[in-house]
C-alpha cells in the first residue's frame, strides 16, 4: 500500500465495537492495542495527556504541561500546576490545591490550602482557612482562623476573622431607604446614613 496521511483514511463505522487495533508508541517501540484496553485505561485509573506531567492519585486527571495530580480523584488543567489533595482541582498557571476539596479556577501562582476552599483567579492569593474564598486581586491571603470568610476583591489584604467577608471598598446600590420588612442584620439607608436593622 502507498503511503497516505492519517487524514486521507477512511473514516471508521460507528458505532465502535472496542476490537478496533490503535497503532501506539511504548517505550521507543511502535505497538499496536484494541480500542477497549485504551477505554479501560482511561476509565479505570487516571489519565493524562500532555508533556511531562505526573497523574499518580487513583482516578485523577491531568492535561497540559508539567502538572501533577497525586491526589485521589484530583484533576490539574493547564500548565506547572499542583492538585495534591483529595478531590482537588486547579486550572491556570502554577497554581496549587492541597487541601482535600479545595479548588483554584484560574490565574498564577494561587494556593488552595484550606479543605473546601477556593480561589476563583487573580494571582498570589492564599487560602488557609477551611471553607473560605478568594474571589481574586492579587497577593490576598486567609489565615488558618478565617474559616467561612471571603476576600471579595482587592490586593494585600489578610483576613484573620472567621465568618466575615473583606474587601476594601463597598459600592452598594439600591440600598433600601425604609426598614419595613427587613430582618435582622439588614442595612438600610436614612437620610444618607446607613443602618443596621437589630
Amino acid at each position: 500500500m502507498a503511503d497516505i496521511k492519517i487524514s486521507q483514511l477512511t473514516t471508521a463505522a460507528k458505532p465502535l465495537s472496542g476490537q478496533e487495533i490503535v497503532v501506539m508508541n511504548q517505550n521507543g517501540t511502535t505497538v499496536s492495542s484494541p480500542l477497549s484496553t485504551i477505554k479501560t485505561y482511561t476509565d479505570g485509573t487516571s489519565l493524562n495527556i500532555g508533556v511531562n506531567n505526573r497523574n499518580t492519585g487513583s482516578y485523577s486527571s491531568v492535561v497540559g504541561l508539567s502538572s501533577l495530580a497525586s491526589g485521589t480523584s484530583s484533576m490539574a488543567f493547564g500548565v506547572s500546576l499542583s492538585s495534591t489533595g483529595k478531590y482537588s482541582s486547579t486550572m491556570g498557571y502554577k497554581n496549587t490545591a492541597s487541601g482535600c476539596y479545595s479548588n483554584v479556577a484560574g490565574g498564577r501562582c494561587n494556593t488552595a490550602c484550606g479543605c473546601y476552599s477556593n480561589v476563583a483567579g487573580g494571582a498570589c492569593n492564599v487560602t488557609n482557612a477551611c471553607f473560605s474564598h478568594i474571589a481574586g486581586g492579587a497577593s490576598n491571603t486567609i489565615h488558618l482562623s478565617a474559616s467561612y470568610s471571603s476576600i471579595l476583591a482587592g490586593s494585600g489584604i489578610t483576613a484573620l476573622s472567621a465568618n466575615t467577608a473583606y474587601a476594601p471598598t463597598l459600592n452598594l446600590t439600591a440600598v433600601p431607604t425604609l426598614s419595613d420588612g427587613l430582618v435582622k442584620g439588614f442595612i438600610w439607608n436614612q437620610n444618607g446614613f446607613l443602618r443596621i436593622v437589630p
